[in-house]
């Protein structure tokens, strides 16, 4: 069986309870299958193709085999073998399958001086795409509004590469 530290961070980034069951599920797994890109990709376009050849191998895997769920370590996330079939999918779209690739988590800062409540949230899983975590210091907007923009800037990173600086 997986050890369960390959995948409780996964568990426990789930904040918006996607897959309730996913802790039982993974108590009663067996054994696991890992797929990984043997190589070292070097700039962010490598990356991208690395991730996507894994990604569609894995797919591949979890519809031959009586896959339990598809895990990413990177990314700290675990889906359903049929919701990892429609997200591999998206790679024929040219669209980036987020919610594998990366995981958010949001947490809440300390309200404003006038006493509104402010969220931020924090990336895993772009490091490999462009070198970096982001990070959204906590702002009072909504959850729903700062969600749009972390999953928009992280789709746009992956496809673009680095290309927003410091300062």
């Amino acid at each position: 069986p997986l050890p369960n530290d390959a995948y409780e961070q996964a568990l426990q980034l789930d904040q918006f309870k996607v897959w309730p069951e996913a802790r039982q599920v993974m108590a009663a797994h067996r054994a696991h299958v890992i797929v990984a890109f043997l190589g070292d990709p070097k700039d962010a376009e490598g990356n991208l193709n690395a991730a996507g050849k894994v990604t569609l191998v894995a797919g591949a895997l979890a519809d031959l085999l009586p896959a339990v769920a598809v895990i990413s370590t990177e990314g700290r996330t675990i889906v359903q073998p049929r919701r990892f079939a429609t997200l591999a999918s998206q790679l024929a779209k040219m669209t980036v399958p987020l919610e594998f690739w990366t995981s958010t988590a949001f947490f809440r800062g300390h309200p404003t001086t006038d006493g509104r409540d402010t969220v931020g949230a924090m990336t895993l899983g772009l490091r490999p795409f462009i070198g970096r975590e982001l990070e959204f210091v906590p702002a009072p907007v909504p959850l729903r509004d700062l969600a749009q923009r972390v999953f928009a800037g992280a789709q746009y990173l992956i496809l673009n590469g680095p290309v927003i600086k410091d300062g």
